[in-house]
Parts: C-alpha cells; sequence; structure tokens
C-alpha cells in the first residue's frame, strides 16, 4: 500500500529530514531553546502540524531558496527567512505552479511509494512575513549554531546552511548531483561554491533539498564527490576545456556537462557577467 503520509528520518540526533512524498524534503534541526525548519516543501500537507508533533520549542524557518517546490508551504507560517535576492520570487508564487511540480514528481514516483492528491493545502494562501538573510548569519538554538553561507546559482538568493552539531550541510538545490544553474552566470556560481569549499571542513556530511527525490526510500546524504565535482565541470567549461551537449527547453538552449553521474546545466550565453 503507497503511504500517505510524509516519511521522517532521524538522521543525526535532534536532527530530522522529512521526506514530502518525494517532492522535496525539508530539514528540522531541535535545540535545546529553539527549532530551526530549513524549506517549507510545496504546501500541499500540513508541514506546520507534522512539526509541532516532532518538537514544541519555538520556531525559526528559513528558505534556501524561493523555487515552489522549496517556498511552496512557507505561507503556513508568519515568519520566514529568505535572501532577498529571491523574496520577489516568493511572493509571486502562485497555484498553478506549484500543483504542476507536484503532477510532474507523481509521474516520477515509479515505484508508486506515495499516495498523495498532490495540490496545494487550501486556501487563502498568504505570502509570510519575509525576513532577510544575509552570508555568515548564524541561528542560536540553543547548544547547537547554524550558518548560513550565500551560494547564488541555482537562484539569485539560493543559501546553504552548515549545522555545527551535527556537522552536517544542509545544501538545499546548490549542491547536487544534478545543479541548475538558472540564477546566476555559472562564474558566479562557481564562486560561490568556492568560497563554500573554504568551509568544507566545518561539514561530514550533505543532505540536499531532495532527499529521497522521486520515490526514492533511501534517505541517505548523497557522496562527497558531487562538490568537487560540480566545481570542476563548472571551472572546465569556463576555460573552454569542456562544452555540454545542448538541450532545448521553453526557456532556451541549455547545456548540460555530465560526469561521474553529476549533471550540471547552464545557459551558454551566460558564462561570465557582463565587463
Amino acid at each position: 500500500m503507497s503511504l500517505q503520509k510524509p516519511v521522517v528520518c532521524e538522521v543525526a540526533k535532534d536532527t530530522y529530514i522529512i521526506d514530502m512524498f518525494g517532492e522535496q524534503s525539508p530539514a528540522l534541526l531541535v535545540g535545546t531553546e529553539k527549532a530551526l525548519l530549513i524549506d517549507t516543501a510545496c504546501g500541499d500537507y500540513d508541514l506546520a502540524g507534522l512539526v509541532q508533533k516532532l518538537t514544541d520549542k519555538p520556531l525559526t524557518v528559513v528558505l534556501t531558496h524561493g523555487h515552489g517546490d522549496h517556498a511552496g508551504g512557507a505561507f503556513q507560517f508568519e515568519t520566514v527567512w529568505c535572501h532577498p535576492l529571491d523574496h520577489t520570487m516568493v511572493q509571486e508564487l502562485d497555484d498553478s505552479h506549484v500543483d504542476e511540480y507536484c503532477e510532474t514528481m507523481k509521474q516520477n514516483d515509479e515505484n508508486g511509494f506515495f499516495d498523495a492528491g498532490r495540490q496545494r493545502l487550501p486556501g487563502p494562501h498568504p505570502c509570510p512575513k519575509l525576513l532577510p538573510l544575509s552570508d555568515g548569519q548564524e541561528f542560536d538554538l540553543g547548544g547547537r549554531t547554524v550558518t548560513v553561507h550565500h551560494t547564488p546559482g541555482h537562484t539569485k538568493g539560493e543559501v546553504v546552511l552548515i549545522d555545527h552539531q551535527s556537522r552536517i550541510l544542509f545544501s538545499g538545490d546548490a549542491v547536487n548531483g544534478n545543479l541548475g544553474i538558472f540564477g546566476a552566470s555559472l562564474i558566479t556560481a562557481l564562486r560561490g561554491l568556492q568560497n563554500l569549499a573554504a568551509y568544507a571542513g566545518q561539514w561530514d556530511r550533505n543532505f540536499t533539498g531532495h532527499t529521497g527525490w522521486g520515490g526514492d526510500t533511501f534517505l541517505t546524504s548523497v557522496s562527497p564527490s558531487i562538490f568537487p565535482t560540480c566545481m570542476a565541470l563548472m571551472q572546465e567549461v569556463l576555460d573552454g576545456s569542456l562544452q555540454g551537449d545542448v538541450h532545448p527547453t521553453p526557456l532556451g538552449d541549455r547545456y548540460n556537462v555530465v560526469r561521474d553521474g553529476v549533471i550540471v546545466s547552464y545557459d551558454p550565453a551566460r558564462l561570465k557577467d557582463p565587463v
């Protein structure tokens, strides 16, 4: 029988990955005084109610970026932190965008692991008060501190978070095996990851924002090799030693480069910033 509820996995002490029907995987970190929710998924399930069952600590909500699969459920919370460069994206989210994504993910669940309606919860869906995240910002949860790092590329305001207690990188869509550079030039995206690399000694595992993607039942961190492979592919495209295969899209041609199972997708007209 297919599951009709999200799957919750404790991946470290007081650290939970919530697999929302293979669509997106928010993370919940609980300290001695506060809790932190990273991302809100699509908004097609009562995530706020689920979080309340896991902790009664005062909750802070952070978005890694403004795409609907990560921010679609933000309306369930009064206040949400998000990088200012993605505020407009969150404010302009609509039901049709989120519902279309949910339907696509339902089709990707080839094993039928989940069974859900795949539509946003009944409205209204007010945009929460958006607070501005900044690079280097820290959240003190009591007994554990989480640091924000700005990594523009997938979107202009993409961020990742490092939890120093569990030594986990929560990378959203910034460091994964299918990295789409949609919000910045390729060189800007590479510089963001290079800046993050300076802190690589602060984490042992990388949980992306799509752990359990498409009904995958293995809720594990991604291979450590993905991070350096992403950077290597981007650098080789920029120095001209590697060119991707063209993939036409409704928004124009994009190019994909692939190595060791890692895909980086980029706009060939946007390799570097205008002089």
